[in-house]
């Protein structure tokens, strides 16, 4: 929801506003304000040279005309503080609930309370959160024998882990594997969050040595794997990707859904899964409480 200009009813220039998914962003940026004010109610409303009377309910304040922002016809906005910190308004009513914020320009910058004066908000279309699909993910957790990061793992470094410890890391993380196309062979990372919807699935091909030689996601290579066989595309595969490219695909951390489940471990945030599940195997695994929780934070930061 961006802020309007309330005059004009025009959106208010720059990235000021609230996000409309305010129960998974907190993001929230507002103007540069100058002055918060609430409502005050009034019978009647008179201006002088430098004050300005308000009657209400028979009695009469006298306000500095530089802390009274904007005059409607059933009252105005007063800066807050005169109001609560002065006692020279005793018996005064005023919302605390009807409140705006004003430049010095005096404009109104805030949309807040604004409908209910009949002034119209303009508002963003809402939209529908829209998660990688449990069952295309669930396809990736097999063919762990030609899964290069995972043999690798087992096999080539220089100091091998051992099978019960890779299988451990394989349930933690739903490691999976790119079993058939032009990413064969590959792991892939899914990135679920602490609700275990799915955002995005990371695509990594490793070399013998785990160096990294290719990096996709799993959307772009069922996308291209179709496209090369002239098959038509699934709806949720048009949706999915449609949605990623206007809100972002890895909105979560990848092993985020682990920590509900070791809440008295310690965090270690690293940037590239590959690393997570290095450290847990190198320095512990989360069962003990006293471990790191390995997680990772890719282009969150």
């Amino acid at each position: 929801m961006k802020y309007v200009e309330a005059e004009t009813g025009e959106y208010i220039t720059g990235d000021f506003g609230k996000c409309d998914r305010e129960a998974n962003c907190s993001t929230h940026i507002l103007p540069p304000l100058e002055t918060r004010c609430c409502f005050v109610p009034a019978e009647s409303i008179q201006e002088h040279k430098n004050s300005v009377l308000i009657i209400q309910e028979g009695l009469k304040f006298y306000f500095p005309k530089s802390l009274v922002f904007e005059t409607l016809p059933n009252g105005c906005f007063v800066a807050e503080f005169i109001l609560s910190e002065s006692s020279d308004f005793k018996g005064l009513k005023w919302s605390e609930s009807d409140k705006r914020h004003y430049d010095s320009q005096n404009r109104n910058l805030t949309f807040q309370g604004l409908k209910n004066r009949g002034i119209q908000v303009q508002q963003n279309k809402v939209l529908e959160l829209v998660y990688f699909p449990i069952q295309v993910f669930e396809n990736t957790l097999k063919g762990y024998s030609q899964n290069t990061f995972i043999q690798n793992l087992l096999n080539t470094i220089s100091f091998p882990f051992s099978p019960e410890d890779v299988e451990q890391i394989i349930s933690l993380y739903y490691l999976g594997t790119v079993t058939k196309g032009y990413r064969q062979g590959a792991v892939t990372f899914p990135y679920i969050d602490k609700n275990r919807n799915v955002h995005a699935v990371q695509v990594k091909q490793f070399d013998k040595c785990n160096h990294t030689t290719g990096t996709d996601k799993l959307d772009r290579v069922i996308f291209n794997g179709l496209k090369q066989q002239n098959k038509p595309l699934p709806e949720w595969l048009t949706k999915y990707m449609n949605y990623g490219k206007q809100e972002g695909f890895f909105n979560c951390l990848f092993g985020e859904h682990l920590l509900s489940k070791y809440k008295q471990n310690p965090v270690a945030l690293v940037e590239a899964p590959k690393t997570a599940i290095y450290g847990a195997l190198y320095f512990g695994l989360p069962e003990d409480p006293e471990n790191l929780l390995w997680l990772a934070v890719y282009n969150l930061m």
